[in-house]
């Protein structure tokens, strides 16, 4: 997927919203087999690990406000993609698309794969136009916008709790990273969530 196509791309929304709309009770299949994205305190305590110590104990208090006022984003909703980062995407040479990353499929809300897809722009105006691309692709579009404010703050928790999941994981060396991207990481997220307006 071209880069041009990283950010609330019409085709890779509407692709996720058809996977979304897959009927969970028609499905012949243990539901315990999907996996089940959380959030906890513990993967909060240790992504702070990652930052200097003079940034971990008030990240740490931001986090976990953050989280408490998520959990609903793990309801399990929906089939979820679980890595739908816009790296995972292809295009077939008839122009549609195709999503090659599936070990992390699984059941909760729209919010977690929104968030995945907009990794390289994360910001409420981006997260506002998924949601409003989002919710027309479903005919479900709120005319006093508040379906698309209430969406649009849901990606943003889901982009914070993308990090949170990525570092934990990182720390706990379940996961392989460049230190030049955790680096990048430990520069940017700080300032990023304390200007990023997440509504609690």
């Amino acid at each position: 997927l071209p880069e041009n196509r990283w950010e609330a791309d019409k085709a890779v929304i509407k692709y996720l919203s058809a996977v979304h709309s897959i009927d969970l009770s028609k499905i012949n299949a243990d539901m315990n087999i999907f996996i089940r994205p959380h959030w906890k305190s513990e993967m909060n305590k240790k992504a702070v690990e990652c930052f200097f110590p003079d940034k971990r104990v008030p990240l740490l208090k931001t986090l976990n406000n953050i989280m408490e006022s998520s959990q609903t984003l793990f309801s399990p909703s929906c089939f979820i993609a679980g890595e739908p980062h816009p790296k995972h995407w292809g295009i077939r040479k008839d122009q549609t698309l195709v999503l090659f990353e599936w070990q992390n499929i699984g059941v909760a809300t729209p919010a977690i794969d929104l968030a995945a897809v907009i990794s390289s722009s994360e910001n409420k105006n981006t997260s506002m136009n998924v949601a409003k691309i989002y919710l027309e692709s479903l005919g479900t579009i709120d005319q006093n916008k508040n379906s698309i404010n209430k969406l649009s703050n849901d990606i943003l928790k889901g982009c914070v709790w993308n990090y949170i999941y990525f570092l934990s994981n990182y720390i706990d060396k379940k996961i392989k990273a460049p230190e030049k991207l955790i680096q990048y990481i430990i520069d940017y997220f700080p300032e990023w969530i304390g200007n990023t307006d997440i509504c609690l």
